[in-house]
Protein backbone atom coordinates (compact mmCIF):
# COMPACT_ATOMS: atom_id res chain seq x y z
CA UNK A 1 0.00 0.00 0.00
CA UNK A 2 2.85 2.43 0.63
CA UNK A 3 3.36 3.93 -2.84
CA UNK A 4 -0.04 3.19 -4.31
CA UNK A 5 -2.08 5.98 -5.87
CA UNK A 6 -5.74 5.58 -5.02
CA UNK A 7 -9.03 7.37 -5.50
CA UNK A 8 -11.48 8.59 -2.90
CA UNK A 9 -15.21 8.05 -2.85
CA UNK A 10 -17.47 11.01 -2.17
CA UNK A 11 -16.83 12.84 1.06
CA UNK A 12 -16.17 9.83 3.25
CA UNK A 13 -12.39 9.91 2.64
CA UNK A 14 -12.06 6.17 2.08
CA UNK A 15 -9.37 5.13 -0.36
CA UNK A 16 -10.22 2.34 -2.75
CA UNK A 17 -7.44 -0.13 -3.54
CA UNK A 18 -8.17 -3.25 -5.53
CA UNK A 19 -11.88 -2.81 -4.85
CA UNK A 20 -11.45 -2.59 -1.08
CA UNK A 21 -11.93 0.48 1.12
CA UNK A 22 -8.91 1.65 3.08
CA UNK A 23 -9.03 4.36 5.72
CA UNK A 24 -5.88 6.29 6.60
CA UNK A 25 -5.47 7.67 10.10
CA UNK A 26 -2.71 9.98 11.31
CA UNK A 27 -1.84 8.97 14.86
CA UNK A 28 -0.21 11.71 16.93
CA UNK A 29 1.36 10.19 20.04
CA UNK A 30 1.88 12.54 22.96
CA UNK A 31 2.98 11.84 26.53
CA UNK A 32 -0.73 12.10 27.40
CA UNK A 33 -1.96 9.56 24.84
CA UNK A 34 -2.82 9.22 21.17
CA UNK A 35 -4.87 11.54 19.00
CA UNK A 36 -6.27 9.83 15.90
CA UNK A 37 -6.98 12.01 12.86
CA UNK A 38 -8.75 10.41 9.91
CA UNK A 39 -7.12 11.86 6.79
CA UNK A 40 -9.48 13.64 4.38
CA UNK A 41 -7.90 13.09 0.98
CA UNK A 42 -11.22 14.17 -0.54
CA UNK A 43 -10.84 17.70 0.87
CA UNK A 44 -7.13 18.41 0.29
CA UNK A 45 -4.98 15.73 -1.39
CA UNK A 46 -1.90 18.02 -1.35
CA UNK A 47 -2.21 18.53 2.40
CA UNK A 48 -2.59 14.79 2.96
CA UNK A 49 0.53 14.23 0.83
CA UNK A 50 2.43 16.69 3.06
CA UNK A 51 1.19 14.81 6.15
CA UNK A 52 2.43 11.56 4.56
CA UNK A 53 5.87 13.05 3.96
CA UNK A 54 6.08 14.42 7.49
CA UNK A 55 5.01 11.16 9.12
CA UNK A 56 7.45 9.08 7.04
CA UNK A 57 10.49 10.72 8.67
CA UNK A 58 10.27 8.72 11.87
CA UNK A 59 11.00 11.70 14.12
CA UNK A 60 9.81 15.26 14.24
CA UNK A 61 11.59 17.35 16.89
CA UNK A 62 9.63 20.50 15.92
CA UNK A 63 6.18 18.88 16.07
CA UNK A 64 4.14 20.02 19.04
CA UNK A 65 0.94 21.50 20.39
CA UNK A 66 1.44 25.01 21.73
CA UNK A 67 -1.98 26.73 21.93
CA UNK A 68 -5.07 25.56 23.82
CA UNK A 69 -8.10 27.85 23.84
CA UNK A 70 -11.01 25.98 25.33
CA UNK A 71 -13.64 25.39 24.12
CA UNK A 72 -12.58 25.70 20.52
CA UNK A 73 -8.97 25.58 19.35
CA UNK A 74 -6.06 23.24 19.98
CA UNK A 75 -3.21 24.40 17.76
CA UNK A 76 0.15 22.90 16.90
CA UNK A 77 2.90 22.78 14.34
CA UNK A 78 3.78 19.91 12.01
CA UNK A 79 7.08 21.00 10.46
CA UNK A 80 10.48 19.68 9.52
CA UNK A 81 13.13 21.59 7.54
CA UNK A 82 13.75 18.44 5.46
CA UNK A 83 10.20 18.47 4.04
CA UNK A 84 9.15 21.09 1.52
CA UNK A 85 6.24 23.10 2.89
CA UNK A 86 2.82 22.49 1.36
CA UNK A 87 1.71 25.55 -0.62
CA UNK A 88 -1.60 24.34 -2.05
CA UNK A 89 -4.82 25.33 -0.32
CA UNK A 90 -7.88 23.09 -0.29
CA UNK A 91 -10.67 23.19 -2.84
CA UNK A 92 -13.73 25.31 -2.31
CA UNK A 93 -16.94 23.26 -1.86
CA UNK A 94 -19.19 23.63 -4.94
CA UNK A 95 -21.95 25.59 -3.19
CA UNK A 96 -19.47 28.38 -2.29
CA UNK A 97 -17.55 28.66 -5.58
CA UNK A 98 -19.58 31.62 -6.85
CA UNK A 99 -19.00 33.74 -3.74
CA UNK A 100 -16.14 35.99 -4.90
CA UNK A 101 -16.03 37.89 -1.56
CA UNK A 102 -14.95 34.81 0.38
CA UNK A 103 -11.50 33.26 0.56
CA UNK A 104 -12.75 29.75 0.17
CA UNK A 105 -10.43 26.80 0.80
CA UNK A 106 -12.66 24.19 2.39
CA UNK A 107 -15.91 23.42 4.17
CA UNK A 108 -17.14 25.36 7.18
CA UNK A 109 -15.44 23.55 10.03
CA UNK A 110 -17.30 21.43 12.55
CA UNK A 111 -16.19 19.77 15.77
CA UNK A 112 -13.27 17.43 15.17
CA UNK A 113 -12.12 18.86 11.84
CA UNK A 114 -8.40 19.55 11.48
CA UNK A 115 -7.13 22.29 9.19
CA UNK A 116 -4.22 24.60 8.49
CA UNK A 117 -4.18 27.66 10.73
CA UNK A 118 -4.55 31.27 9.63
CA UNK A 119 -6.10 30.46 6.27
CA UNK A 120 -2.69 29.21 5.13
CA UNK A 121 -1.29 25.90 3.93
CA UNK A 122 0.68 24.82 7.00
CA UNK A 123 2.74 23.89 8.87
CA UNK A 124 0.66 25.32 11.76
CA UNK A 125 -2.62 23.45 12.18
CA UNK A 126 -5.52 23.35 14.58
CA UNK A 127 -8.34 21.12 15.74
CA UNK A 128 -11.81 22.66 15.90
CA UNK A 129 -13.45 21.58 19.16
CA UNK A 130 -16.37 24.03 19.23
CA UNK A 131 -19.70 22.31 19.83
CA UNK A 132 -21.38 24.15 16.96
CA UNK A 133 -20.43 24.76 13.34
CA UNK A 134 -17.69 27.42 13.18
CA UNK A 135 -19.46 29.55 10.59
CA UNK A 136 -17.75 32.73 11.89
CA UNK A 137 -14.55 31.45 10.24
CA UNK A 138 -16.29 30.98 6.92
CA UNK A 139 -14.48 28.75 4.40
CA UNK A 140 -10.98 30.12 4.83
CA UNK A 141 -9.33 27.01 6.32
CA UNK A 142 -7.99 24.06 4.35
CA UNK A 143 -9.35 20.96 6.12
CA UNK A 144 -7.28 17.79 5.78
CA UNK A 145 -8.39 15.59 8.67
CA UNK A 146 -11.06 14.80 11.20
CA UNK A 147 -11.12 13.40 14.73
CA UNK A 148 -14.03 11.01 15.18
CA UNK A 149 -13.30 8.90 18.26
CA UNK A 150 -14.08 9.60 21.92
CA UNK A 151 -10.62 8.50 23.11
CA UNK A 152 -8.94 11.23 21.04
CA UNK A 153 -11.39 13.85 22.30
CA UNK A 154 -10.59 12.73 25.87
CA UNK A 155 -6.89 13.47 25.21
CA UNK A 156 -7.84 16.91 23.85
CA UNK A 157 -9.86 17.57 27.03
CA UNK A 158 -6.86 16.54 29.13
CA UNK A 159 -4.62 18.94 27.18
CA UNK A 160 -7.15 21.74 27.70
CA UNK A 161 -6.82 21.19 31.46
CA UNK A 162 -3.05 21.82 31.47
CA UNK A 163 -1.53 25.14 32.68
CA UNK A 164 -1.61 27.99 30.14
CA UNK A 165 -0.26 31.52 29.71
CA UNK A 166 -2.98 33.98 28.78
CA UNK A 167 -2.29 36.96 26.58
CA UNK A 168 -3.56 37.77 23.11
CA UNK A 169 -3.80 33.99 22.66
CA UNK A 170 -3.93 31.25 25.26
CA UNK A 171 -0.69 29.30 24.98
CA UNK A 172 0.22 26.08 26.76
CA UNK A 173 2.76 26.74 29.49
CA UNK A 174 4.73 23.72 28.25
CA UNK A 175 4.55 22.65 24.62
CA UNK A 176 3.46 19.05 24.06
CA UNK A 177 5.65 17.20 21.59
CA UNK A 178 4.21 14.44 19.44
CA UNK A 179 5.36 11.77 17.04
CA UNK A 180 3.33 10.92 13.97
CA UNK A 181 2.55 7.79 12.01
CA UNK A 182 -0.07 6.82 9.47
CA UNK A 183 -2.11 3.70 10.12
CA UNK A 184 -4.15 2.11 7.34
CA UNK A 185 -7.20 -0.02 8.00
CA UNK A 186 -9.62 -1.87 5.76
Amino acid sequence: LENTIATTAGDNNELHLDGESVMETLVLTTKHGQIRIVLRQDLSPESVQYVHEMSSLGSCPNCNFYRAEKPGILQGIFANPDVKKNKVLGECPPKYRNNKKSKCHGPIMTKGMVGWAGGGSGPDFFVDTYKRKADWWGNQHTVWGEIRDDASFAILDLIYSLPVNKGGMTMLKDKINFTAEIVKSR
